[in-house]
C-alpha cells in the first residue's frame, strides 16, 4: 500500500513538473513609422504557438541587460557620420546595463568582455582613429560576437551600426541566424543609407520609404533583427532632416531614445508552455490595440524561436 502511494506521489510530481514549464521572452513595441520604442500595457499582449494560446504569467521591466556594440568599419561605410553616431551612443547608456564593443571589416576586433558604461566609454575613446576600409565580414563578426555572451540570458542584445553589406564572411547567414535564435540574443541595427531620391523640394522632411524598399536596402539585416526580437533604425543621411540643422537635433534625439529605451528596454515576459510541445515552435505575440491610439502603428518585437521544455523533448 505504501509503495503504491509512493508511486502515485511520484507520478503527480512528475506531471506537475511537466506542466510547470516556462520560457522567458524579451518583448518590445516599436513604431513602424519612426522605429521609436512605444510604452505599452503588457497585459494587452497575447501569446500563442500555432493555434494554441499560451498563458503569460509575469512581466518584468528589462534593466541591466548585456549589450554588445558592434560597429562596421568596412570601406562601404564611407563617410556616413560613423564617429558622430558612436559618440552619441557614448553620451549616455541604458541604466545599469553592461557593455562590450567590437569593430569589423575584413578583420574583427572584439573587447575581452563586458564592463560598466564608463569603463567601455573610456576604452573606446582611447582607441586610435577609426580606419574605414576593407571588405565586410558581417556574419563572421556576429558569429564571434555571440561567444562573448557565453551563457546568454533573455534581454542580451547586439546593436549593429552597419549598412548591412556582406562580402567577406566564411560563416553562412543561415548558420549564424540559427545560433542567434537558439541562444536568444537579440540583434538591433542602426543602418545609415543614402536616399537622394527622397530629398524634399522645399526643405521640409520627406516621408519615410516604403517598407518593401526598406527591406531591399537592409537585407539580410532585416531577417536577423526580425527573427531574434530586434529591429532596425533607418538613418537617411542624405535626407534634409540630417543635413539641415533644425532637423538634425531631433534625429540625434530619436537615435538616443532608440538606444536607451529600445535596445536597453522592454519587458521580460514569462510564457507558459504546454507540456506536449515536443518540437521547437514559432512563437506569436499579438498586441491588443483597441481603444488606445498610441499603439496604432506599434509592432511587437520578440524572438520567434521557442524551445520546448526539456521534459517534453522527444527521445532519440
Amino acid at each position: 500500500m505504501q509503495k503504491a502511494l509512493w508511486v502515485f506521489i511520484v507520478v503527480l510530481v512528475q506531471a506537475a513538473i511537466a506542466q510547470d514549464c516556462a520560457r522567458i521572452v524579451p518583448v518590445n513595441v516599436f513604431s513602424s513609422e519612426t522605429s521609436q520604442p512605444i510604452a505599452f500595457p503588457p497585459e494587452r499582449l497575447h501569446a500563442s504557438v500555432g493555434k494554441r494560446p499560451l498563458g503569460i504569467s509575469n512581466f518584468e521591466k528589462i534593466k541591466g541587460n548585456r549589450i554588445l556594440l558592434l560597429i562596421d568599419i568596412s570601406g562601404s561605410m564611407g563617410d556616413k557620420s560613423l564617429r558622430e553616431v558612436l559618440d552619441l551612443l557614448l553620451e549616455q547608456g541604458p541604466p545599469d546595463s553592461s557593455l562590450a564593443y567590437g569593430f569589423f571589416s575584413t578583420k574583427i576586433f572584439l573587447s575581452k568582455g563586458f564592463g560598466n558604461f564608463n569603463e567601455v566609454k573610456k576604452a573606446i575613446q582611447q582607441l586610435p582613429p577609426l580606419e574605414v576600409k576593407g571588405h565586410t565580414a558581417l556574419y563572421d563578426a556576429l558569429d564571434q560576437a555571440l561567444k562573448l555572451f557565453q551563457q546568454p540570458v533573455p534581454g542580451d542584445s547586439i546593436l549593429l551600426i552597419t549598412d548591412g553589406g556582406e562580402n567577406a564572411s566564411k560563416a553562412l547567414e543561415k548558420m549564424v541566424r540559427k545560433e542567434l535564435m537558439e541562444n536568444g540574443v537579440r540583434v538591433f541595427a542602426i543602418v545609415p543609407v543614402s536616399l537622394p531620391v527622397f530629398l524634399p523640394a522645399e526643405g521640409s522632411p520627406s516621408p519615410p520609404p516604403a517598407p518593401s524598399l526598406v527591406m531591399q536596402m537592409t537585407a539580410p539585416i532585416s531577417v536577423l533583427t526580425e527573427k531574434t526580437g530586434g529591429t532596425i533604425y533607418l538613418l537617411m543621411l542624405d535626407d534634409a532632416r540630417w543635413s539641415v540643422k533644425k532637423w538634425r537635433a531631433p534625429i540625434l534625439q530619436s537615435i538616443q531614445k532608440f538606444w536607451i529605451e529600445g535596445v536597453g528596454g522592454g519587458y521580460r515576459a514569462t510564457v507558459r508552455l504546454p507540456a506536449n510541445l515536443t518540437k521547437p515552435g514559432g512563437l506569436r505575440l499579438q498586441l491588443d490595440k483597441k481603444g488606445d491610439n498610441a499603439l496604432w502603428d506599434g509592432v511587437v518585437t520578440y524572438p520567434e524561436y521557442l524551445l520546448p521544455c526539456p521534459s517534453a523533448a522527444p527521445a532519440h
